[in-house]
Parts: C-alpha cells; sequence; structure tokens
C-alpha cells in the first residue's frame, strides 16, 4: 500500500516534522507501506538534508523549488500524484497540499491531516479542512499531543494521537552528575523570538551561568533572531554560553550525551521534539508549561521542572539539579517515561495501522488535473497572498481567458505560438484514435507522461504504463543522482522489461526520430503488443534540429510506412499532421519565438511580434485541411501513423517485410516502385 508524504526542504533545515519524517518513512516502508515523499525545495537541492536523507534510506522522492504561487504549487502536487498515484495522501505541512487533497479526494485517495502544533497556522488548517464541508473535510487527522487530539475531537471521530519520531539512544545511557563537574543546560530548535522566545532564552542562560559560575549552557540552532543572539551574547563576554550551528539528526545523539538539561521557553508548542529526544537521553526537561505537549511530558519535580517565572524558576530548578540523588532520579523518571509512551517504534506502529486502515477503504481512480483550481478563501495559509501586484494582476487576466494546458487544452497564446500547431494535431490524431485503444497502454519515450489523463479516460483503456531513459531530457529536472526513475518500467532504448503480448497499445509520440535503431524499437513494440494490438506514433517533418546530437532522424510517409511493415505490422496507415496552412503556421511560430536575435531591439520586439502573430497561427491552424493520402507537392507539418500487430501467425519471421498491400490499402496513396523505394535510414 503506497502512501505520499509532503513537506519543505532547504540547505541545513533540520526542524522537527522534518527531522521526524526522516526516520519515519524508512520504518513505514520496513513494516510494509511503500511510504515516498513530496518536496517543496528551497536553494540548492544537493544541499538539503531531507532530501538526500530520504533518497539515501532508499524512499522515493519527488521534488520541485518553491513556486511562487499556491495555485503553482497545487498543480506540481497533483501532477506528481498522477505520475505515482497513492492510496493515501498526508499533506503534513503543506497548505498547497491540503488544496490539492480536495481533488484527491474525489477520485478516491484517502487524506490524513496533520496538527503538529498549538498555533494560528495549525487552527487556520483546522478551520479550512477539519471545521468545514465534507467535501474539504480530511478523512483522518493525527494529532502530535493530548491536546490537539482534544480539540479535533469535537469536530470528527477519526483522529489519532502520534507523536514525531525521536532519536532514541541503543543503549542504557544515563548523564551522571559529579560535584566538581559543572551542570550543562541545551536549548535545541529554532533561533525565534515568535514562539520559542529565543531572546529570553539567551538572557536567561547568560544571567543564569553568571549567577551560578558552575553551570554551562549551549545553544544550537539557526534562526531568524541568530543575529540578536550573538548580540545579546556579545553584550555578556563572561557568560559561559556556546553557541552552536543547527545539529543533524546523526549528530545529536552525541550533543545530548554532553549535557544533563534541556530547556524550552516557548509560548507555545505541539509535542516538542527538542524535549522528547533529551528525555530519551536522560537529560532532565525545564519549559514553560505551555498546553500542548509539555504536560505529557514534565510532571513537576518528577520528570522535570515546569518554569512559570521563567529566568527565577530557571535558577532553582538549577540549584535542584546540583544534587546528585535529585538528579539522577529526574533523570531516570524522564528516560522511563518516554521509552515506555513515545518510543519510534511505537510512532511508526501507530502510523502504519492509520495507513493501513484508511487504505483499505481507498478506491484511487486515475487523477485528473483539473482547469481551473477553485480554492477557499484565505485565512491567511495561502503563500501567495504575499504575491506581488503585478503577479495578481496577470493571474487575474489568465483566469478570463480560455483554460490552457500544452498538451491536453493548447491555446494560441503569444508565448505559445511556436508550439500551438504541432500540439494541436497531435492531440487531434490522438483524439481521433482513441476510441481504438484498448486494455494496456504502454508509452514508450513518455518523458513527464503528458497525456496520462486523455489515456486514462478512454472507455476501454485499463491501464496506462510508462516507459523512458534515465538520461532522457523530459522528466523531472534536477533530480538527486540516486533519485529513482520517474517512470513505471526503464526503457534504455532497445528493450522493454515487459513479457510478450501483455499490452492493448503502444504509443510513441514525438520519439521514433531520437531512436538510432528505429527498426529494433518498433519490433519491441511488436513483441510486448497483444496480436491484434495497436501501434500509434508521430513524427515531425518539419521542425527544427533539437536534442542535438539525438536527432536522428526525418521520415517520408513512405519510410514509414516501409519501417513498420518490415518490423511485422499490418494495416498500416500514415496521414499528414498538417498540410500547408499548418506548415506555414507552424514556421511563423518558430520563426518569431526560437530564432536568434543578436540585437537588443528585437529582442524587445519579440513579445510584441508574438502577440500580433498569435491570431494569424490560430487562423492558419483552424483552416488547414491536409489530405489524407500523399501526392506530389504536398507539404506536411509532421507525420502520424498507426498499425496493427498481426492476429493471425505470420508465416515468416516478425522482422521480415510484409506481403505489398494494393494500391488504396495502405495510407500512403502512392507505393514507390522498388526500383525508388528509399533505404531505411542510416544511422547518423
Amino acid at each position: 500500500m503506497k502512501a505520499l508524504f509532503c513537506t519543505y526542504d532547504r540547505p541545513g533545515y533540520v526542524g522537527g516534522p522534518n527531522a521526524g519524517l526522516r526516520r519515519l518513512l524508512p520504518a513505514l516502508r520496513e513494516r510494509g507501506i511503500e511510504a515516498e515523499c513530496l518536496l517543496l525545495t528551497f536553494g540548492d537541492v544537493r544541499a538539503c538534508p531531507t532530501l538526500n536523507a530520504l533518497h539515501r534510506s532508499g524512499v522515493p522522492c519527488q521534488h520541485a523549488p518553491y513556486h511562487a504561487t499556491t495555485e503553482e504549487r497545487v498543480r506540481w502536487i497533483l501532477s506528481a500524484v498522477q505520475q505515482r498515484p497513492p492510496a493515501v495522501f498526508v499533506p503534513n505541512i503543506v497548505p498547497a497540499a491540503y488544496y490539492a487533497a480536495m481533488h484527491l479526494k474525489r477520485r478516491g485517495i484517502r487524506c490524513i491531516g496533520v496538527l503538529r502544533s498549538d498555533d494560528g497556522f495549525h487552527r487556520q488548517l483546522a478551520q479550512l479542512f477539519l471545521r468545514t464541508s465534507q467535501e474539504r473535510a480530511m478523512d483522518a487527522w493525527v494529532a502530535v499531543s493530548d491536546h490537539l487530539k482534544r480539540m479535533v475531537e469535537q469536530h470528527t471521530p477519526c483522529v489519532v494521537q502520534i507523536p514525531s519520531s525521536a532519536v532514541f539512544p541503543h543503549d542504557d545511557f544515563l548523564p551522571r552528575m559529579h560535584p566538581d563537574q559543572p551542570l550543562r543546560i541545551l536549548y535545541s530548535g529554532r533561533l525565534a523570538d515568535t514562539q520559542k522566545r529565543i531572546s529570553l532564552v539567551t538572557r536567561s542562560l547568560c544571567r543564569l551561568t553568571h549567577t551560578l559560575p558552575d553551570t554551562q549552557a549551549t545553544i544550537a540552532g539557526n534562526g531568524p533572531q541568530r543575529a540578536e543572539v550573538e548580540a545579546i551574547l556579545a553584550a555578556h563576554p563572561n557568560a559561559r554560553v556556546t553557541l552552536l550551528p543547527p545539529q543533524d539528526s546523526a549528530n545529536m545523539p552525541a550533543l545530548l550525551r554532553t549535557h544533563h538539561a534541556v530547556l524550552l521557553m516557548s509560548e507555545y508548542e505541539g509535542m516538542p521534539l527538542c524535549l522528547l529526544e533529551g528525555m530519551a537521553h536522560g537529560l532532565v526537561p525545564l519549559s514553560t508549561p505551555v498546553e500542548s505537549g509539555v504536560p505529557e511530558l514534565i510532571r513537576h519535580g518528577e520528570t522535570g521542572f515546569l518554569l512559570h517565572e521563567p529566568e527565577r524558576d530557571l535558577e532553582e530548578a538549577a540549584r535542584a539539579l546540583r544534587d546528585p540523588h535529585t538528579f539522577a532520579r529526574l533523570s531516570r523518571n524522564a528516560r522511563d517515561l518516554v521509552r515506555e509512551r513515545f518510543s519510534p517504534d511505537a510512532c511508526a506502529d501507530a502510523w502504519a495501522h492509520l495507513i493501513a486502515t484508511q487504505g483499505a477503504s481507498a478506491r484511487p481512480q486515475p487523477v485528473r488535473m483539473p482547469v481551473r483550481l477553485c480554492l477557499p478563501p484565505s485565512v491567511g495559509i495561502r503563500e501567495d497572498d504575499r504575491a506581488t501586484p503585478f503577479r495578481a494582476l496577470t493571474a487575474a487576466a489568465a483566469s478570463l481567458l480560455p483554460p490552457h494546458h500544452p498538451f491536453l487544452r493548447p491555446r494560441c497564446r503569444p508565448g505559445f505560438v511556436d508550439l500551438y500547431t504541432v500540439r494541436r494535431s497531435i492531440l487531434a490524431a490522438l483524439t481521433h484514435t482513441l476510441p481504438q485503444f484498448r486494455g494496456t497502454v504502454v508509452d514508450m519515450g513518455a518523458g513527464c507522461a503528458p497525456y496520462r489523463t486523455l489515456f486514462l479516460d478512454a472507455p476501454a483503456v485499463t491501464r496506462y504504463l510508462t516507459a523512458d531513459m534515465p538520461q532522457g531530457g523530459y522528466g523531472p529536472q534536477d533530480m538527486p543522482h540516486d533519485a529513482p526513475p520517474p517512470w513505471d518500467m526503464p526503457w534504455d532504448g532497445r528493450t522493454l522489461p515487459m513479457e510478450p503480448g501483455k499490452a492493448g497499445a503502444v504509443v510513441l509520440t514525438e520519439v521514433l526520430e531520437h531512436c538510432p535503431d528505429p527498426a529494433r524499437v518498433l519490433a519491441e513494440a511488436h513483441r510486448v503488443l497483444t496480436p491484434g494490438g495497436l501501434i500509434f506514433l508521430t513524427v515531425p517533418f518539419l521542425w527544427p534540429l533539437h536534442d542535438v546530437p539525438c536527432d536522428a532522424y526525418r521520415y517520408t510517409p513512405w519510410t514509414l510506412e516501409r519501417l513498420l511493415q518490415s518490423t511485422g505490422f499490418a494495416d498500416v496507415q500514415v496521414r499528414p499532421l498538417g498540410g500547408f496552412d499548418a506548415a506555414m503556421a507552424q514556421m511563423l511560430g518558430l520563426y518569431i519565438r526560437r530564432r536568434s536575435l543578436q540585437s537588443g531591439y528585437l529582442r524587445v520586439l519579440r513579445p510584441l511580434l508574438s502577440f500580433a502573430a498569435a491570431p494569424v497561427v490560430r487562423l492558419l491552424t483552424a483552416q488547414d485541411n491536409p489530405p489524407s493520402h500523399f501526392h506530389e507537392g504536398l507539404m506536411c507539418s509532421g507525420l502520424w501513423a498507426t498499425a496493427r500487430k498481426p492476429s493471425f501467425a505470420p508465416h515468416a519471421d516478425a522482422g521480415t517485410p510484409a506481403p505489398e498491400a494494393r494500391h488504396g490499402e495502405r495510407g500512403c496513396a502512392s507505393p514507390l516502385p522498388d526500383a525508388c523505394t528509399p533505404a531505411a535510414p542510416e544511422q547518423s
């Protein structure tokens, strides 16, 4: 059963939600859950710790740069789900993923929301996706604390309390307090005044180490108030407080083992991971009495100390911990409490059970990309509320235009005049052939699989599989070198990992011109097709060199027909994608959008020329009516062909030429005499 989690990532980010996710997802895979992750990233992905840690753990990930608006993020998430659809979807801390979940619920995918904190952001999530209509409400919720669970239970019965997964030591280590050693206190987390009150933490630790000379402190982390922390420490040069950068999960155990207590002075929390991990290593927790999480961890004087008056109570707690017997008792109690109630195994088991329960009632259907997104009213979590006025204006203007999809609903917009004609003609050819597709459709050289929805909506298609080469240029960009392939099957350009006769149809759109051995590719398509199965392909005729040096061939109708026949196909039909008018429209768009412009004024003119050319390109494409057969002097923009694997057993091998059809029985009207027949294309 597949479960898909969402999160953010950026270089140096080791926050609690991601730290827990890095442990949870591999643990779920060990329990038979196919856990995967979608990440919206900031900065260099090679330095994103969560993305790379999950890859090293064998967790499949898809990622994309953080888009400018919520709508763009929602569309990327939906397109990623289209490629690898799950049974269970977990938006986690990503607002755009909650908006995407509204559409995924309609496709039979179960959606689980997560409340990680008692803050305004999570209360707004609850307002939009918990205390709301059934259409927007999540199917289940996970709350990290008992306080948050009680808040959710008022509105839905399907809520489970599961804390974040913490780092636990592999031994029975407990720190010891010796009279001749200093008491060491650790703060580990975000350096921010909002929620964490880091300035108060820093001043309190400086004052404490001055009042109690046998006390030392460490602050580890990063955040918006790091400069303020450095300034406070500079103003107290004699304070025994050390500032460290944020610590990765792998380094946390070593840091925790050198301290005796862990400190938190937050205004609010969910289930503070720093306290969980500290207590698991025997550190005594010192925290302000926030409503969520802390009451479950700290029983004052038994497992830790509550700081009602932070500065005063911190000094009293430090004096109490100097007593070795008091420290040993609280340290052991803290460790035993966390190990009993909050172990990583218990966390992973609870998540696995919830996913299995929700997934059992999932009925996943192919995910369709909505033409227009209708997002709920913003309550402050729509990140694109910060969009510039120009972007907001252009987005509003775009919403008034007809819906546009570059493959499924191409519109002749100024920036699309070079691709409009070819995309429209390929879509028309596919739509014309769609009723003939049956069973499993294999898309060879699928790239980003733009026609997935089109095929899955076909009445007789039961399955859609993609195959492509890892070095292809049309998959997700900027993937780490060890990222899993985004296709269903790897393809080396020669052999498909598929049993013979299993495909009802094979598709190659704008692929064959890149294949050095096209006969081998077509023979492989013939092998995997069931008898009577259909092959559909398109190739360019009038198009610039592209993907150089892998742009191998341009085909004439007769060459393409004989190539299909020579690999065992029958009922070959070759047709033009467009005639003279389409060719003119295509060349006009290519000239304006792709001709190299050296001078500055020509580059300024390009948008104006594109705007002026759009109606001309649209008119020429609309009036184009190419003949169904080829004749002398015909100009065509490209070719499309269909053929079938014979239902009968051939008398010759599949690789031998098929018998010559009589005139009028093939897609090409005028077969060439043998003396004029072009040879099979040579490898470039």
